[in-house]
Order: structure tokens, then C-alpha cells, then sequence
């Protein structure tokens, strides 16, 4: 691996270094930007383990994983799958009695070459949503009928 303190975009991803590097580079920044964003107090962390004098540790791989939410957690560890997974959002919004309620669900999907395969788990994701929705719908219609109840035993005890 290189010294200098630029990612090397064209490092072999056989090994976690350049995986890293790859990673740098794809996310635009510098080894140090990468670090702080990682949380990293120094940046010579990072330039060490990007230049193969030590491997990264638990807390430096899961650091990345949850920083970068679109990494593929299996590629960085083991160079399968793709590296970047695509990132969509589900929002569904629903009005009762002029209030909007917004339910939305963060889905990350392999970035495989197949459309199909992401298309799949969105489909499943929004069954999922709209499953939620229609218990939310009901629970809000036995809490209008228990509303109606409680107005019919209010009037009836101000009228005794």
C-alpha cells in the first residue's frame, strides 16, 4: 500500500486496506476527513492502518459500517457482494381528523446487479408499512368508538 496520504483509488480490494482506501476515495474524502467523521480524536489511526502497519480493529470496522450506513458490511470484512448498498426511504402519510401521521422506513438493499432483487424487498418493505398503517387505522377507529362511549356516559351522568 501506498505512504502517501491520499486513498488510493485503484488499491487491490483483495485485502481490508484497500477495501478501506476504496472507500475513502468513493466517499470523497481525505484519510483525514474520513477519520473524523469516523470520530477518530487523531487521524494517524487511520494513515496506520492504511498503510498496512496494523489491522483495523472491531471498533474501527463497526465505526465505518455505522457511520456509512450504505456499506456493505460483508464486502469490507470479506471483498463479497458490492461495496456501497443503495439507500431508499418508504414514507407513507395518512389524515385523520386533520392530523397527518408520517411513518417512514429506511431500507438498504445490495446494490447487486439485479434491479429485480431490490425491487423484491422494497415491494416486501412496503407490505410490511402498509400492514402497520392499517393496524394504526384500526386502533384509531376502536379509540373513536371508545370517545363516542365516554361523551354518551359523561351526558348522561350531567343530566342525572
Amino acid at each position: 500500500m501506498s505512504s502517501t496520504s491520499e486513498p488510493n483509488s485503484a488499491a487491490p480490494l483483495n485485502d481490508i486496506y484497500g477495501r478501506l482506501s476504496f472507500l475513502i476515495h468513493a466517499k470523497k474524502l481525505t484519510p483525514y476527513g474520513f477519520s473524523k467523521q469516523l470520530g477518530f480524536d487523531k487521524p494517524a489511526k487511520l494513515y496506520t492502518i492504511l498503510r498496512g502497519k496494523v489491522k483495523p480493529s472491531f471498533d474501527t470496522l463497526l465505526a465505518v459500517v455505522t457511520t456509512f450506513e450504505d456499506v456493505n458490511a460483508d464486502w469490507l470484512l470479506k471483498g463479497t457482494g458490492e461495496p456501497l448498498r443503495v439507500l431508499a426511504s418508504l414514507s407513507l402519510k395518512t389524515e385523520i381528523e386533520g392530523q397527518i401521521f408520517e411513518t417512514t422506513a429506511e431500507i438498504a438493499t445490495a446494490a447487486v446487479g439485479g434491479d429485480a432483487q431490490a425491487v423484491a424487498v422494497l415491494q416486501e418493505k412496503n407490505k410490511g408499512m402498509e400492514r402497520l398503517l392499517d393496524e394504526r387505522e384500526q386502533t384509531i377507529a376502536l379509540l373513536k368508538e371508545q370517545i363516542v362511549v365516554l361523551r354518551e356516559v359523561i351526558q348522561s351522568i350531567r343530566t342525572h
